[in-house]
């Protein structure tokens, strides 16, 4: 009776397994339960014990004993008791992990003189080291190999390489040997081989089957071969194909990335040929999938040396394609809701399961976010990064707070995250919290750390003529300020010295955490998961040399992404959402596979950063493409199913363009048009679901017109400052907003000083300075002007582009601005700065009050006036002046005629200018603000005219605050577009 079989991929493996043990030892109780089963992973083993139960129809049943193959030592392993190993226990991962990063630290060749590889980086490589550490301890490849490598053959930074692999020869050994610990590789290693040695000196009577492996590594094989000598052993393959022409078995033999190479290697590591392999027997009333779709998931992996084999395929069988879609989304988000719909669809059939196997992580979870929409509740089994967890995420920005505790982005992300103060104070603490970044977190950022924060608000608080209210106000910040700083300042001051004790900041971080966070930071499996993470990292610290602070949130991020936060259960019991490893040997009705993209599905084949392929190859190293073969193997597995859906989108979350899974585009060249029973499957971009989705349950949108809104009188203002009568000339509704909603746009966080910080730091000194002296400017006038300057710019010392780009163009500005005084002075009789004034109107309401603050208004000694604005942006047109969409210069000289400006008479004005300062190769230009043939006085007046009857007009409640009513004229800059829906209407009306 032979010890090796097959289950063939058409059937579902567990369910084989299950049926074929039970038909086997079902009949006697204590005959099932004296088997011993080894499977890949614990969720093999699951679902091998709920395809058991499944199998018995609900009888009472004792099961197998189950072992996985990671864990055939551990204390919990059915086989634990059957080892006398007198091995050293395996190393921690996290322990490892910090001793491989603080051997990169220090190795010589990587670092520059006396400094040190900063600890953020080191955990990087350290992570890429222990996989390459694994690979050579799991292949029995000693690093002492690496001296094969002849120096001269390899590019300069390989050798660096070659020789700090070679140290891990001797320093890695002798650092395990300080920790009393062993690799848990070698470790697992040295348990499979002793396991073997034991099982062929002392065969065990009871029934031992290795279930679900593909694996060729040198220790597993032994064991297998021990398994296949057993007595009553048993060896069940997962999708072998016995049926490959005898062309494709010699090309499967050297094409690492084929999904039969491994398998193959395997059996003949077994000293079997793979085509002697029988299937294992199950009972008939097992489901099947069509064996028509295994030969066609076989033709479409044919190696690439015998692919001219399509040229003469024959025509397909029927049932080759019955159950296969395709489809093919123009997006990611199209793709999450097509899968999520399926998924849905698949709940309407009682008793219906469904599965979508992903290695795309962040598909997978759209997929489950969609799903929510009909309260329906699945985890992603493959798991979320503890550092994108809440509990992950919230330490994470703690720690930031120790490189830029100042940052408003990074501090509000913190104060404001779910976890931070969740308790019965939580209200009031995010009510303070929402004031401080009101008041004094939007905005440039204030220069300093977080204490420099805390001084300002301070010194506001304190600030005389404040009404109580808002020094109260002010007063409650700071005093919650104060607690948050005295809390997390035991953790930012250790950033005060170049290096600090790692245990050190993580209990400091921890304390900080602990008290801004609440009992639901360690709640879950995502708690639990950090408070097991912090633990570990405390006893894996011990010892390690210090670390710059800086670097201690590049090194918590580092370390958490590689926690995987598994569900401990699927809150579906009919649908499951898998990464590719937690689908192995799975089974479903309906099985989605997504992500169907290069990159995605198979990974890009990355040597990582220590051995080109090349030196790989010379050392002995497994091939870079077996990975891509067991991908490959899994996706067969998977497709061969009875109902499939394959998935990809054409572009990825970024919108960049994908390129189809390899494996995709052979089935399109296998198909070449072949029809189903459905018709095509079509390779093409179709309706995306989620216009169907639509289309089914949404009503049409008949689109809204441009806005009018229709205030009563009394709501509307009677007094306007110049900039808000533009406004409502280029966009009334704007104003509507602005001025009656009462709608102010907030600051940015942690603004960049713009245009608008520009132009008035400008304004604020050109005022200064023209208001210091009368007559004919002094000799030192230009060092006077560049004094304001500093004395300005120094509100932005904690921007350094800001001085580097605006400081040359004001140096230029002060130049032209000085020239220009020199020439005009003599002809000013009195000269008038930053003045401001008003003019009363009449309206059909009452009164109307327009008021502004001139830049400069020239008294000449002829008795002529001039008004003049300055610009640091482009000034308006003469045209736009002349229709009355730029008024701020024709009011100033209407108000002015009316003598509305405090200690200036009454007079009329002869020249509106724009000083246009932008300090580029043209430092400054004095332009007129009207055209050529329209006098200021006349601009003054017509503007005067038509503003006197916007007035009545708008004492009207007929009339609206309409949209944008002259599109040319439309505000450049308008921060109420999204209120007022232009896209939506724009294109379907003329505008005027």
């Amino acid at each position: 009776m032979s010890s090796v079989w097959n289950v063939p991929s058409t059937l579902p493996f567990v369910d084989a397994v299950a049926d074929g043990l039970l038909t086997r030892y079902g009949d006697d109780p204590l005959e099932l339960a004296a088997v011993t089963v080894i499977l890949p992973s614990r969720r093999a083993a699951r679902a091998l014990r709920d395809a058991c139960l499944r199998r018995s129809d609900g009888a009472a049943l004792i099961l197998p004993r189950f072992a996985t193959l990671g864990d055939l030592d551990g204390d919990d392993s059915v086989l634990a008791g059957t080892l006398d190993l007198d091995l050293p226990p395996g190393i921690t991962t996290l322990r490892r992990h910090m001793l491989l990063a603080e051997l990169i630290r220090r190795a010589p060749g990587l670092t520059d003189g006396d400094a040190s590889v900063p600890i953020d980086q080191a955990a990087r490589l350290a992570a890429e080291l222990a996989e390459l550490l694994d690979g050579f301890q799991t292949s029995e490849v000693p690093l002492a190999r690496l001296a094969d490598l002849v120096p001269s053959e390899l590019a300069h930074h390989w050798q660096d390489s070659r020789r700090f692999l070679a140290i891990l020869d001797t320093a890695w050994p002798a650092l395990l040997e300080a920790e009393r610990a062993q690799d848990p590789s070698a470790r697992r290693v040295r348990t499979l081989h002793t396991l073997a040695e034991r099982w062929r000196s002392e065969p065990p009577a009871d029934p031992i089957l290795v279930a679900g492996l593909v694996d060729t590594s040198p220790a597993v094989l032994a064991l297998l071969r021990a398994v296949r000598d057993l007595p009553a052993g048993a060896i069940i393959l997962p999708g072998l194909d016995t049926r490959l022409d005898p062309a494709s078995r010699e090309a499967v033999e050297t094409a690492p990335s084929h999904p039969q190479h491994m398998l193959r290697r395997m059996v003949r590591g077994l000293d079997i040929e793979p085509e002697a392999v029988p299937d294992w027997p199950v009972a008939d009333r097992l489901p099947c999938g069509a064996g028509a779709r295994a030969d066609l998931m076989s033709e479409t992996m044919r190696p690439a040396t015998t692919s001219e084999a399509w040229a003469a395929l024959p025509p397909l069988a029927a049932e080759a394609t019955r159950g296969l879609a395709v489809e093919v989304c123009p997006d990611l988000p199209s793709e999450a809701l097509m899968l999520a719909c399926r998924l849905r669809e698949a709940l309407e059939v009682p008793g219906r399961t469904a599965s979508l196997v992903t290695a795309d992580r962040g598909l997978a979870r759209r997929v489950a976010a969609e799903l929510t929409r009909w309260d329906i509740d699945v985890d992603d089994s493959a798991g979320t990064p503890l550092d994108q967890t809440p509990p992950g995420q919230f330490l994470l920005l703690a720690a930031h707070l120790i490189e830029d505790g100042a940052d408003p982005v990074n501090l509000l992300a913190l104060l404001k995250h779910p976890l931070a103060r969740d308790g019965d104070d939580q209200g009031r603490f995010r009510e303070r919290v929402r004031r401080l970044e009101l008041r004094l977190l939007r905005g440039p950022r204030i220069a300093g750390g977080i204490d420099a924060v805390q001084a300002e608000l301070a010194l506001r608080s304190a600030a005389p003529g404040r009404r109580p209210q808002a020094s109260a106000d002010l007063s409650d910040l700071a005093g919650f300020l104060d607690e948050i700083v005295a809390k997390a300042l035991p953790f930012t001051r250790l950033a005060d010295r170049p290096e600090r004790d790692l245990r050190e900041l993580l209990h400091a971080h921890l304390a900080l955490a602990e008290w801004l966070g609440s009992a639901n930071l360690w709640a879950r499996e995502a708690g639990e998961a950090a408070r097991r993470f912090v633990a570990e990292l405390d006893e894996a610290a011990q010892g390690l040399g210090p670390i710059a602070p800086r670097t201690y949130p590049g090194l918590l991020a580092v370390l958490m992404a590689g926690i995987a936060v598994r569900p401990r259960w699927n809150r579906h019991p009919r649908l499951a959402i898998l990464g590719v490893i937690e689908a192995r040997l799975q089974h479903a009705d309906l099985v989605l596979l997504g992500g169907l993209n290069e990159e995605s599905w198979p990974r890009a084949l990355e040597p990582g950063p220590w051995l080109s392929r090349t030196m790989r190859e010379r050392i002995g190293l497994p091939s870079l493409e077996e990975p891509i073969g067991r991908a490959a193997h899994d996706f067969v597995q998977q497709a061969c199913a009875p109902d499939v859906v394959l998935s990809r989108a054409e572009k990825d979350a970024d919108l960049r363009p994908t390129v189809p899974a390899r494996w995709l585009e052979r089935l399109r060249v296998v198909l070449q048009g072949e029809r189903g029973p459905d018709g095509a499957i079509a390779f093409d971009a179709a309706m995306p679901w989620s216009a169907r989705l639509e289309a089914a349950l949404v009503p049409p949108i008949t689109p809204a017109g441009r806005p009018q809104a229709r205030p009563p009188v009394a709501a509307r203002p009677r007094r306007l400052s110049v900039s808000d009568v533009e406004l409502w000339m280029r966009d009334p509704y704007g104003l509507y907003a602005k001025r009656i909603l009462d709608l102010a746009e907030l600051d940015p966080l942690d603004a960049d000083a713009g245009a608008a910080e520009r132009g008035t730091l400008i304004h604020d000194v050109l005022a200064a300075f023209a208001a210091g002296f009368d007559g004919t400017p002094p000799d030192d006038a230009l060092d006077r002007l560049e004094r304001l300057g500093r004395d300005a710019f120094a509100r932005f010392a904690h921007r350094p582009h800001v001085h580097a780009i605006w400081w040359p163009r004001f140096l230029r500005i002060a130049a032209w601005y000085v020239e220009r005084e020199r020439e005009r002075r003599p002809a000013i009789g009195r000269l008038a700065v930053e003045t401001r004034g008003e003019l009363a109107l009449p309206g059909p309401a009452g009164p109307f009050t327009v008021h502004g603050r001139a830049d400069r208004i020239e008294m000449l000694q002829d008795g002529g006036y001039a008004v003049i604005d300055y610009k640091t942006g482009t000034p308006p047109s003469a045209k736009e002046v002349a229709a009355g969409f730029a008024p701020q210069l024709p009011l100033e000289a209407a108000i002015l005629d009316a003598g509305g400006f405090a200690d200036l008479p009454a007079a009329a004005v002869d020249s509106l200018e724009y000083w246009q300062l932008k300090g580029g190769t043209e430092a400054g230009r004095i332009a007129q603000a009207t055209p050529a043939d329209l006098g200021a006085g006349e601009a003054a007046a017509r503007l005067l005219d038509q503003l006197i009857r916007r007035i009545a007009a708008f004492d009207r409640r007929e009339t609206p605050y309409i949209a944008r009513p002259f599109l040319p004229f439309a505000p450049r800059a308008n921060a109420y577009d999204h209120l007022e829906r232009v896209k939506a209407w724009a294109g379907e009306e003329d505008g005027g």
